[in-house]
C-alpha cells in the first residue's frame, strides 16, 4: 500500500458517507493514516475495518465539529494517536433543500454551523500541527482542502442557503490561503458543481441536470469517488506546487483545462496563448484524456501549441501520438545532464524543441552563492539535496571551475553556463530566471560568448553534480 502518502496522517470530516467517506478510502490507498471523523459511529468502525483489512490505518473519532471543543478534541485525538497531521480535509457539510427567502431562522442557524463554524474550529484546531507538519514533516508541505459543492456555483433557488454558507467558505479559503502558502501549507477549495451524495433527499439526476446545464455546459452528475480523486490529486502533488484556489467539476481534463484557459486570457488580456505547458504530468489522469483536451483548445484557436514539462520518454510518444507536442521544459545545465541519455535523442527524432529550465542550476553557476547561509529560511533550495552537507561543498568545485573558464574568455560564470548549453543544439531556448534587468542583460549576453573546443570539452567533462536535483517528494512528481 506503499505510496505518495505514506508516513502522512490525514483528518477527513464528514468521513461517515458520501464525499468524506471516499476520500478517507482514496488518501488510505494512497499511505496516508487517515482519521474518520463524524457524529456517526457505527459508519465510521465499518469503514475503519475495511480500510485497515486492505492494509491501511484508520482511526475513528465520533465527533460533531460544530461544538468547538469536540472539534478540537478530534484534533487532538489525531495527533495522540499518530504524533502529526499533515493533511485536512473539511469535507462535512449540511443540505437543506429550499430558497433564502422563507428559510426560518433555525435553518439558518444549522446551516451555517455545519457548513461554515464547524470548518472553522476544525481549522483553527489543525492549523498549528499542519505549520509544523509543513517545517519538519517527512514531506515537508501540509494541505487543508476545503470541499464546496456548490451546485452550479450559483445560487439557484433551491440551494439558496445551502450555496449562501459554502460561498462563504471560499472568502475564508482565500484568505487562509494568503496567509499561510508562504510557509508550505497550501490551501485549496473544491467546487464539484453537481454531486449525488445523500445530501441531496431528492436524488435526482434530472434536478441537478436542470440547475447545472446552464452554467457548466454539461449535465454530468460526479460520484463522490469523483471528488475524491481530485482531493486525493491536490494534496499528492510535489512540494512545490501550489493547489488552485478553485477547482470546478474536477479530474475532467475537458472542462478543467478549459476552465484554466479561459481564466488565463482574460487575465491577460488577449484571445489565445502561444505555447500552453502541463507543467507536472498528473499520474492519475491518462496522458492522452489531457493532450486529447487541450488539442480541442487548439482547433478552437484558444491555445497555438502544446507543451509537456519533466514528462518521460513514454509519455513524451503517447502525447505526441494524439497531437504534436511543440515543446518540452525539463532541467538542464551543466550540473544537470540526464537528459542527454534518452530525452533528447527522442525530441529530435520527433521534432520537438526543448526549453531547459533551472540552466543556471538554480543560481549555483551563476557563482554568486558560496554558503547556505545567503538563503532566507523559506528558501527551499535549504532542503534540496545539492544545496546540502558535503554535496554542497562538492557542487562548489563544479562552480569553480567555470569561472575559471569564463575569466579566461572574460564572461560571467552564469554567461559561460549558458553558452554552454547554447552550443548542445539550435533547437535548445533555455529560460534563466532572474529578478533584476542586469542579470536580464548578462544572460541574454551569453548568446556572444564563444567557447574553444578545449574549453568546451572542460566543461562537457566536469564532474557529475553530487545528490538527486530534487528531494524524494518532488523527485517522485517528474519522468512520469
Amino acid at each position: 500500500m506503499a505510496s505518495k502518502l505514506t508516513g502522512t496522517v490525514a483528518l477527513v470530516t464528514g468521513a461517515s458517507s458520501g464525499i468524506g467517506e471516499a476520500t478517507a478510502r482514496q488518501l488510505a490507498e494512497h499511505g496516508a493514516a487517515v482519521a474518520l471523523v463524524a457524529r456517526r459511529r457505527e459508519r465510521l468502525d465499518t469503514l475503519a475495518a475495511q480500510i485497515e483489512e486492505a492494509g491501511g490505518t484508520a482511526l475513528v473519532v465520533e465527533a460533531d465539529i460544530t461544538d468547538r471543543a469536540q472539534a478540537e478534541t478530534a484534533v487532538e485525538q489525531t495527533v495522540e494517536r499518530f504524533g502529526r497531521l499533515d493533511t485536512l480535509v473539511n469535507n462535512a457539510g449540511l443540505m437543506l433543500l429550499g430558497p433564502v427567502v422563507g428559510a426560518d431562522a433555525e435553518e439558518w442557524e444549522r446551516m451555517i454551523a455545519v457548513n461554515v463554524q464547524g470548518l472553522l474550529y476544525t481549522t483553527r484546531a489543525a492549523l498549528p500541527h499542519l505549520l509544523k507538519a509543513a517545517e519538519d514533516g517527512t514531506r515537508r508541505v501540509a494541505d487543508i482542502v476545503n470541499v464546496s459543492s456548490i451546485a452550479g456555483r450559483v445560487a439557484w433557488n433551491g440551494y439558496g442557503v445551502y450555496n449562501l454558507t459554502k460561498f462563504g467558505v471560499n472568502g475564508f479559503t482565500e484568505s487562509l490561503r494568503q496567509e499561510v502558502t508562504q510557509r508550505h501549507v497550501r490551501v485549496g477549495v473544491l467546487e464539484p458543481g453537481g454531486v449525488n451524495t445523500e445530501l441531496d433527499s431528492h436524488n435526482r439526476p434530472e434536478i441537478h441536470g436542470e440547475m447545472i446545464q446552464p452554467f457548466l455546459d454539461t449535465t454530468e452528475i460526479l460520484a463522490p469517488e469523483d471528488i475524491a480523486d481530485a482531493v486525493t490529486y491536490m494534496v499528492t502533488r510535489p512540494r512545490h506546487a501550489s493547489i488552485a484556489e478553485l477547482w470546478i467539476m474536477p479530474h475532467r481534463p475537458s472542462l478543467t483545462v478549459k476552465t484554466a484557459v479561459e481564466s488565463s486570457v482574460k487575465r491577460l488580456g488577449t484571445d489565445h496563448i502561444d505555447l500552453y505547458y502541463q507543467h507536472r504530468v498528473d499520474p492519475n489522469t491518462p496522458i492522452e484524456e489531457t493532450v486529447g483536451a487541450l488539442a480541442e483548445l487548439v482547433a478552437e484557436g484558444k491555445v497555438r501549441h502544446i507543451g509537456l514539462s519533466e514528462a518521460g520518454p513514454e509519455t513524451i510518444r503517447r502525447a505526441h501520438a494524439v497531437h504534436p507536442v511543440a515543446a518540452l521544459q525539463t532541467e538542464y545545465s551543466l550540473w544537470t545532464r540526464d537528459v542527454e541519455a534518452d530525452i533528447l535523442p527522442l525530441l529530435r527524432e520527433l521534432g520537438i524543441g526543448f526549453v531547459p529550465y533551472s540552466p543556471l542550476g538554480h543560481g549555483l553557476l551563476t557563482g554568486q552563492i558560496r554558503t547556505v547561509d545567503d538563503f532566507t529560511d523559506d528558501d527551499w533550495r535549504k532542503t534540496n539535496p545539492r544545496f546540502t552537507g558535503e554535496n554542497f561543498r562538492r557542487n562548489l568545485a563544479i562552480v569553480d571551475e567555470v569561472r575559471a573558464i569564463g575569466a579566461e574568455i572574460g564572461a560571467t560564470p552564469a554567461q559561460t553556463a549558458l553558452a554552454w548549453l547554447l552550443t548542445r543544439g539550435d533547437d535548445i531556448a533555455p529560460i534563466p530566471g532572474t529578478r533584476r534587468v542586469a542579470r536580464v542583460e548578462e544572460n541574454t549576453a551569453a548568446d556572444a560568448v564563444d567557447l574553444s573546443a578545449a574549453q568546451l570539452d572542460r566543461l562537457n567533462n566536469l564532474t557529475p553534480a553530487a545528490g538527486e536535483r530534487h528531494d524524494e517528494a518532488n523527485m517522485a512528481g517528474i519522468d512520469h
